[in-house]
């Protein structure tokens, strides 16, 4: 077959004649179908789609994916032999199958195959979201599915309780809006990290339950992850990622999480061009770790973006992992219920507890009562500071400068404190 036949001669090869032999698939896979199994986008619906014929990019991917009995999904493609594969590593085969077959080079351009690939990925995508909205917005299987019973199983107190509930309620409303085609707005929710001081408590396998009823759009990922721009793709299509065991990452890695926990848009350079690509995130992080929030997370303000959720070391978890249908408890999740302010309040106040505090913070807890009688008359700054030098001496502390140490009471404070200058003195009118 030559490149100057006409497009409409040109035939796919009867696999059983093929130079390149089809994936034998075991036993588990022998009810896929060769070809037709691939849904592609038309103009008026999402149709099943099985061509005779290759007359273009499309056609040759979708043949070669429906010849090897093959299953594209948005981001790999799973062989027949059940082996996950990414598009990159899937288009070199397609393109040696091609050649193998004596293809028209047309049929396989680097420009024609990315078009290729970025419709099935489209279609795969929009078909996993319609799946996993079918799926949890059906009514439960069964009772005792229930939020309240996996929280009341786990020993979940009220504040963990709205802090997870808050988080499903988001990310599933999420998934909703990207089903309805709109971009899901990004909310501060904040970011359960389920805490045991213990190991093999099952914190892990929990939230990787908890993720599971999302299939492909959540997945484990590392920190390292975070900020690798060739990553960059996933924050838009992922809806959870599970940053699983956190406990002694380096100030670096936390910090880069901090960031992307508020972050909304991610940009990208395009490939040969100065344009940037923009993608909108639509992921939300859970987590889990063997130490608490506070020593975790390096400074005070960060904690806002998490929610420890301290879990029993008793077994309980494991029990709640084999006996509880999670598919059933994100069924039972509202996507329109909101937390009322009282909730959220309790969330705040339970962050404050759970956060790093300031070595400033830490002095005036411990010495501040001796000044706040000056309060009205003002506290002088060299007294305040002086006090604050020999508490860092008396704990091993390493003091700040004169100016830091003023910043970090006014950063204290929230600002209410306030700074007057009388007879060439800096005194603080304290709250």
């Amino acid at each position: 077959m030559t490149e100057q036949a006409n497009k409409s001669d040109i035939q796919l090869e009867d696999p059983a004649k093929s130079k390149i032999q089809p994936e034998q698939p075991p036993a588990a896979f022998e009810s896929v179908p060769p070809v037709g199994g691939i849904v592609v986008e038309t103009a008026d619906n999402v149709v099943p789609f099985a061509p005779t014929r290759i007359d273009n990019s499309l056609d040759l991917v979708t043949n070669f994916i429906g010849s090897q009995q093959q299953q594209p999904h948005w981001h790999t493609v799973k062989t027949a032999s059940g082996e996950h594969i990414d598009y990159a590593e899937h288009e070199d085969r397609v393109v040696l199958w091609a050649q193998t077959n004596d293809l028209p080079s047309k049929l396989y351009t680097e420009r024609g195959l990315s078009a290729a690939y970025r419709i099935i990925q489209r279609s795969s995508y929009k078909r996993l979201i319609s799946e996993v909205v079918a799926n949890l917005s059906r009514p439960a299987d069964r009772d005792g599915d229930s939020f309240t019973s996996l929280a009341d199983m786990i020993g979940l107190n009220e504040v963990d309780q709205l802090c997870l509930m808050g988080w499903m309620i988001d990310r599933k409303r999420s998934l909703i809006e990207i089903s309805q085609g709109r971009h899901p707005k990004l909310r501060q929710t904040p970011m359960p990290i389920f805490y045991s001081k213990k190991q093999k408590t099952g914190k892990s396998t929990l939230v990787q339950s908890i993720c599971d009823p999302f299939r492909e759009l959540s997945e484990v990922k590392d920190l390292d992850e975070i900020e690798d721009k060739f990553n960059y793709l996933q924050w838009g299509k992922l809806l959870i990622a599970n940053f699983d065991e956190m406990a002694g990452l380096g100030r670096t890695d936390m910090n880069k999480l901090k960031k992307w926990a508020t972050q909304s848009v991610f940009t990208k350079r395009r490939i040969q061009s100065e344009q940037q690509h923009r993608i909108l995130k639509t992921t939300g992080g859970i987590g889990s770790s063997n130490d608490p929030i506070a020593e975790i997370i390096w400074d005070s303000s960060g904690t806002r973006r998490f929610c420890q959720i301290d879990v029993v070391t008793d077994g309980r978890l494991h029990k709640a992992v084999a006996e509880i249908d999670f598919i059933n408890v994100w069924r039972g999740i509202d996507h329109q219920q909101q937390l009322s302010q009282t909730e959220q309040d309790l969330i705040f106040q339970a962050q404050d507890g759970q956060r790093r505090k300031d070595k400033v913070e830490v002095w005036f807890d411990e010495q501040g009562e001796q000044f706040l009688k000056d309060r009205q008359q003002g506290v002088k700054g060299s007294d305040l500071y002086s006090n604050f030098r020999e508490w860092c001496t008396a704990s091993g502390e390493k003091e700040y400068t004169n100016t830091s140490f003023g910043r970090k009471l006014m950063d204290f404070y929230d600002g209410r404190i306030e700074k007057r200058k009388t007879m060439g003195l800096m005194k603080y009118l304290l709250p």
